[in-house]
């Protein structure tokens, strides 16, 4: 008995596993912490830019409803040309935006 206990000993001497650094748990612990606070950073500032996205949407809308309500020369510029040239602004933007969102929200499902 005394014998299986000495050998039990040894092997679990064997088994031992010796660290690369000294401070190697702690350094994967706090990249690990780094790691979900840029993780949480990134959700919320997506989160806030598709706010803004939307909101920048819908007052895109409001004064595009407002300038083919027009009536009178802005600056010698006739209401349709003005309210054209909004509309194309305004819709270019629109893809544009909504492309990076897009990329953005695909990239942090891929990660």
């Amino acid at each position: 008995m005394e014998r299986s206990k000495d050998r039990f000993s040894v092997l679990m001497q064997k088994g031992k596993l010796e660290m690369p650094f000294s401070d190697f748990e702690e350094n994967t612990m706090n990249r690990i912490h780094a790691e979900m606070k840029y993780k949480t950073s990134i959700h919320r500032s997506l989160r806030i830019s598709f706010i803004f996205f939307v909101l920048g949407t819908g007052f895109g809308l409001v004064v595009n409803s407002m300038l083919a309500n027009a009536d009178d020369f802005i600056m010698g510029i006739s209401p349709d040309t003005i309210l054209m040239a909004f509309q194309v602004i305004f819709v270019l933007t629109v893809i544009m935006q909504s492309e990076n969102i897009y990329k953005l929200f695909t990239k942090l499902k891929a990660d």
